[in-house]
This record gives C-alpha cells, structure tokens and sequence, in this order.
C-alpha cells in the first residue's frame, strides 16, 4: 500500500443511558450502560488482528469510554478531540426524544420536503448544529490527522450523526437513503485518506 495512505477505522460508540431513556444527548454527556460495554469488547474482539498507531475519540464520555474498551489489550493511548463530537443540539439536550418530535414536527416535515443540498443546512432552531457544520469539522480533522501521520493506521470513536454526515459527502448515500439513526452502536466504516483524496474501503453494519 503507498505509505502516504492513512486508514481510519471509524466506529459509533456503545449504547447509552440516553439512548435507553431516548433522550436527546447532542454534546452532553451519558455514560455507556454494561450492554454498551459489552459491544466495545465485542468488536474489540474482531479488530483484534488490526494493528493501529492511534487512536482518537470524541472528547464526551461515551465515546472516550468506548475508545479505551476497543485499545485496552493494545495498551494505546487514547487523544481526545472536540472536533469528534456529535451535533450540538443546543436546548433541546436533555429533552425526551419523543417530546422533541412533537414540538418540531412542522419543521421536520419540512426537512423531508427539501432538496437534498438543502438539507446540509437545516436546523431546528438556530442553537442546533447542522450536517454542514458538522461535515466540515470531521473532514478537517481526517485531512490533518492524515497528513499528519501519513501511513498509520488510525481508530476513531465518534457518533452516530458524525459518520451519517461523512457518508453522505462520500456519496455512500442521500440524506433520504440514510435517515438519522442509521449507524448501530459500534458499527463502523474504513475510509483511506490521501491528501483531498478520501476512499470509503468498507461499511458495515449501516442500514440504507
């Protein structure tokens, strides 16, 4: 392989109390529960074969967690990134799932009405990240992080929002074809970066 290459192993985090609950998590925090524990050892498991330089995470708890379950037995350290985070949700964190449909059910019909170049820029309110927002500081961080560390071989733990948006500006899938929740808990994707060059290797586990 040219040793310019990077490969990242991208992964969503474990299951949360949140996720349980059906909270809105956005950026705060939510801490994995014993079944989320229990993913990360499992694909711990089959990545064991996979021989990284690094690893990075999200800086919130969950995701720093589930990054430190996958590199235990490898004994790397794990570096932590703002840049990783899940979409800011601004005042709807903490607020019920369900009650968050309810009030911004207008405004999520009309989301499903746009284009889809549209559709990188909606927001629920202006508080909330939108897709571009998000796109735009994942992809600055693989494009550093590759030029940075040319040829090694990288994990990521970040979140389920995050790794719809690079599949989407991958072309792996539409807004519409990847709706939101598509990532399953450490489900993950290979991508190889060289320079402006991005190549999706793999996808597993995410439904379209």
């Amino acid at each position: 392989m040219n040793n310019n290459v990077t490969t990242f192993f991208i992964v969503r985090h474990g299951e949360t109390v949140g996720n349980v609950e059906k909270i809105v998590q956005g950026q705060s925090d939510s801490l994995l529960t014993a079944n989320g524990e229990r993913q990360a050892y499992e694909l711990a498991r089959t990545l064991r074969t996979v021989c990284f330089d690094l690893a990075y995470s999200s800086d919130l708890l969950r995701a720093q967690r589930t990054a430190e379950l996958l590199v235990a037995e490898k004994k790397l350290p794990v570096t932590v990134v703002a840049d990783l985070r899940e979409h800011s949700m601004g005042q709807w964190e903490g607020q019920s799932q369900e009650y968050f449909d309810a009030v911004n059910r207008d405004h999520l019909e009309k989301y499903v009405a746009v284009s889809e170049q549209e559709k990188w820029d909606q927001k629920v309110t202006n508080d909330v990240e939108s897709d571009a927002e998000v796109k735009s500081r994942f992809v600055r961080f693989l494009r550093r992080t590759a030029l940075d560390h040319a040829g090694k071989t990288i994990l990521v733990v970040t979140h389920g929002g995050v790794m719809r948006c690079l599949l989407v500006h991958l072309g792996w899938g539409t807004h519409k074809e990847l709706p939101i929740g598509c990532v399953s808990h450490l489900e993950w994707m290979c991508v190889r970066v060289q320079g402006d060059d991005f190549v999706l290797e793999d996808v597993h586990g995410v439904s379209r």
